[in-house]
């Protein structure tokens, strides 16, 4: 399989090209806009290698012609490979005249990398060859060549059929072998469990079902799962079952979801609530108030509650995780039932999914101030809270020319300003004419918060 595309013409000064991959080669000769010409114009081609490199066939050499590149136009004096690309991540190679070779380890870690598999199978990879081509009249264009190479990575161990479970410094798991952390199936091949890290590095494996023991680590051992490089702390991981060491995820009481995929022999460590959502009586169950959040661990939102009841959820429905009432005021939990308060209001709402508490900060009063305002600086225009359009209002509010923002409880803890369509806590003050306005807030959290400001 044969592709050509040919950016032409810089001229460059008649000067020796190097033939070492050049990490730096869009930098160094990028194509002018407008200049494409046909590969067909320079004859330009590429042979790949012909082969199937097979990780597990040790009769195969170490190092292997990858492609030639070649042209046989009478312009063209010379082809100068400059940087070799496998599914889009480059590949080191070394360069003997127009030939280009690669070694299978490296061929294989960079498929690795970027198809994020270890899969057991033989895989086409796409090769992109950036060269260039210097004209006799010394003209250089630049040349993008695609073949194919097929490439098998070393056997994968077999899928348990009894499943995974993990070991490791989590809340009510540890390294005792009487109290595994079964992982769930959630489709063919892939795995998950929640854990609460336990200190500042948290050290932990996968292990296979099928040789789990009480008491005989020996046996354990045996289906043990981890990394390369002892104590990596990366989210995202290939799967090693030689020489197994053992990764970490870093900081102490965060809530975490682990992922492992045994199709492609990877996994991945995220918290299970990127984003949350509030559903309840106050808004028909819908989640459709919202919290922002700057690590993925607390959020923060601004809602009106009632006294029948809501939930926290990690998606826009009901097919997340659902945190309901946990057994104590404040706190939470994934099977608990609808959280009830004593008094209904408009609220801040603080959730943290690591230690699975809340905090409900009552807003008595929100207000608009600013030097625009008859209060000027020192005095609120108290707004009031509509439980039908969701927005705090005041209407027929006399301005001057000046600039106003809104805070809650006649205090500046807690106030928005910026863009009308994009309110911030603590935002630059909004600039007003003089006039007689109506104004809606909907007070939300960060990313979401807007005012309408409508003159009358």
């Amino acid at each position: 399989m044969k592709k050509h595309i040919i950016y032409a013409g810089m001229l460059l000064s008649t000067m020796a090209l190097t033939t070492a991959c050049d990490e730096n080669f869009n930098d160094w000769v990028a194509p002018a806009v407008g200049q494409q010409e046909a590969a067909a114009q320079y004859n330009v081609n590429i042979v790949g290698s012909g082969i199937d490199v097979k990780m597990e066939d040790s009769a195969q050499k170490d190092t292997f012609r990858l492609a030639t590149i070649s042209s046989d136009h009478a312009d063209v004096a010379s082809i100068s490979v400059k940087q070799v690309l496998v599914n889009g991540h480059v590949l080191p190679v070394t360069i003997q005249g127009n030939e280009i070779y690669a070694t299978r380890v490296q061929l294989d870690s960079t498929a690795q990398a970027a198809l994020q598999s270890r899969k057991y199978e033989m895989r086409a990879l796409d090769v992109t060859v950036k060269s260039v081509a210097m004209l006799k009249n010394g003209t250089a264009v630049m040349v993008e060549s695609k073949t194919t190479q097929n490439e098998q990575p070393i056997p994968t161990p077999a899928i348990d059929s009894k499943g995974y479970y993990l070991l490791g410094d989590f809340a009510g798991v540890g390294w005792n072998l009487a109290t595994p952390l079964h992982m769930t199936k959630v489709e063919e091949g892939v795995y998950q469990a929640e854990v609460t890290t336990t200190g500042n590095t948290n050290w932990f494996k996968f292990y296979e079902a099928s040789h789990h023991s009480p008491t005989d680590w020996d046996e354990v051992n045996k289906g043990q799962l981890g990394v390369a490089a002892n104590g990596d702390p990366a989210s995202f991981n290939f799967i090693e079952w030689n020489n197994v060491q053992t990764p970490t995820i870093e900081g102490a009481g965060l809530r975490k979801r682990i992922t492992l995929d045994v199709n492609n022999w990877t996994f991945k460590v995220e918290s299970p609530f990127s984003e949350l959502y509030m559903a309840g009586d106050a808004n028909g169950w819908q989640q459709v108030d919202f919290f922002s959040t700057t690590n993925q661990v607390e959020y923060t939102g601004f809602m009106y509650l009632t006294t029948n009841g809501f939930k926290f959820c990690s998606q826009p429905n009901w097919d997340g995780i659902n945190l309901g009432a946990g057994a104590a005021d404040g706190t939470l939990d994934a099977t608990g039932g609808d959280i009830k308060i004593a008094e209904a209001g408009y609220y801040k709402v603080d959730v943290n999914t690591s230690t699975m508490t809340y905090t409900l900060l009552p807003i008595t009063t929100i207000g608009v101030i600013g030097d625009a305002t008859p209060g000027g600086w020192d005095s609120d225009q108290d707004m009031t809270y509509n439980t039908t359009t969701r927005a705090w209002e005041i209407t027929g509010l006399t301005l001057t020319a000046g600039k106003i923002k809104f805070r809650a409880n006649d205090a500046w803890e807690i106030n928005w300003g910026g863009l009308p369509d994009a309110l911030t806590q603590g935002g630059d003050d909004l600039a007003m004419e003089a006039g007689t306005y109506d104004i809606q807030l909907f007070a939300w959290c960060n990313g979401k918060a807007y005012c309408k400001i409508t003159k009358q």
